[in-house]
């Protein structure tokens, strides 16, 4: 053993001679981005060493001598640390200890450590052989989707494998909603609560779109004051004070609202034809909820039905230069987020924009449109990345239908 741990420590000091090495170095002459990335690889294994090392000295015992009361305490004084991430490296050591696929790509720094917590909560006594039957498909899903995707199919999956777990799960989620509003002792007010992922959707939705026309009248006054292009610096209202005084004019508008005005109600959209997403239920902003979560909604909600031969088919072509009615709604379902390589935002939050310009004669058609974001609807890049492949859809899925309809928010079931 003492040979051995001699060993690791020359192996440890030319690690830290290369890093000594490195940070010596100008980031911006040696850090391109291709660099950036293949450094937070390392940075993946050797946090995977971290946890693994953190694990096996547990077994050892060596801490007790010492009179510690557990190994992350003793870790925790030893090396300065955070006593909570110390108990998370123990963890997610002993969970790739159970998950040898998942531990290898671990190692090899191809996942993080996002990843491997993501699917050590999937793993337990009753998901496990179909866990190792499909291991090395989810490490693929973590090795080449964008995180938030892969959380959402690693649900959608988890679901399958326990359907009982994850539903009591969104039942406890459910139950623990509440809301707190406190006047305090200089007679203001302090707010705050939990809510369900969906019943969370519906006030994000409506918060997120009152704040945006708060920031765009903001940023008017601000242009008119200056006579020239505002920064964020320039507006009068910082973005929480906004959301504040969002959350005022919400409670507003719903006070000045008709006794018989209509009320809004969730929309269901159901998407048929894509076989492999047939039993999955999302939000619109793409998180997995199970079917008893949208079972509750069922009783007022109204129904929208879309059926997809595959990501491209040709609904209707239009001389007309805007996507409207359904072109622009089949749109919106398939793509559900800005299509930049680079950008997530929400349908929402997105305009329909030709792949093929329609001044050089592209068609207002389902195959040539895409959605965009404001920012990355006038930024024109190359054609060669103008869009990202297509996330198929999923079989169900809510919005919460707004005033005037084409306006839509929250959630996707």
């Amino acid at each position: 053993f003492g040979a051995s741990a001699a060993g690791s420590g020359d192996v440890l000091a030319g690690l830290r001679r290369e890093l000594d090495g490195l940070a010596g170095l100008d980031p911006a002459v040696w850090c391109d981005g291709e660099s950036l990335v293949r450094l937070l690889g390392v940075v993946s294994q050797v946090e995977s060493l971290a946890c693994v090392q953190s694990e096996a000295f547990a077994r050892t015992g060596e801490w007790i001598t010492a009179g510690a009361q557990t190994a992350a305490a003793w870790v925790a004084v030893e090396s300065h640390a955070d006593a909570r991430e110390v108990r998370a490296r123990l963890r997610r050591g002993r969970a790739v200890a159970r998950m040898e696929l998942v531990g290898a790509a671990f190692a090899a720094g191809t996942i993080s450590v996002e990843h491997v917590d993501r699917l050590s909560r999937v793993w337990n006594a009753r998901t496990r052989m179909v866990f190792e039957r499909d291991e090395a498909m989810l490490i693929g899903w973590a090795e080449s989707m964008f995180f938030d995707d892969f959380v959402t199919a690693l649900d959608a999956w988890f679901y399958r494998a326990d359907e009982d777990r994850s539903e009591s799960e969104a039942e406890a989620q459910h139950r623990k909603r509440r809301l707190h509003l406190s006047k305090t002792f200089e007679d203001t007010w302090y707010l705050n609560g939990v809510l369900d992922p969906v019943s969370g959707d519906i006030v994000h939705g409506v918060l997120g779109r009152i704040e945006r026309e708060l920031f765009e009248a903001d940023w008017a006054a601000a242009r008119d004051r200056l006579g020239a292009e505002p920064t964020v610096d320039d507006l009068e209202r910082t973005a929480a004070q906004r959301r504040a005084d969002a959350m005022v004019e919400m409670a507003t508008r719903a006070a000045t609202t008709p006794k018989d005005g209509q009320r809004p109600k969730p929309l269901f959209t159901v998407l048929l034809g894509e076989d492999s997403f047939r039993h999955l239920c999302e939000l619109a902003s793409g998180k997995f909820v199970t079917p008893g979560s949208v079972a509750r909604w069922l009783a007022d909600a109204v129904l929208e039905q879309l059926t997809f031969q595959d990501p491209t088919r040709v609904l209707s072509v239009s001389r007309r230069r805007a996507f409207t009615g359904a072109v622009r709604r089949a749109v919106e379902v398939r793509d559900r987020t800005c299509k930049h390589p680079y950008c997530n935002k929400p349908a929402d939050e997105c305009e329909v924009d030709h792949i093929v310009p329609y001044a050089r004669g592209g068609l207002t058609s389902e195959d040539n449109g895409t959605l965009r974001c404001d920012f990355h609807n006038r930024l024109r890049e190359p054609e060669h990345i103008r869009t990202r492949r297509t996330r198929p859809p999923s079989s169900k899925s809510t919005q919460w239908q707004a005033s005037p309809p084409s306006r839509r928010f929250s959630t996707d079931a």
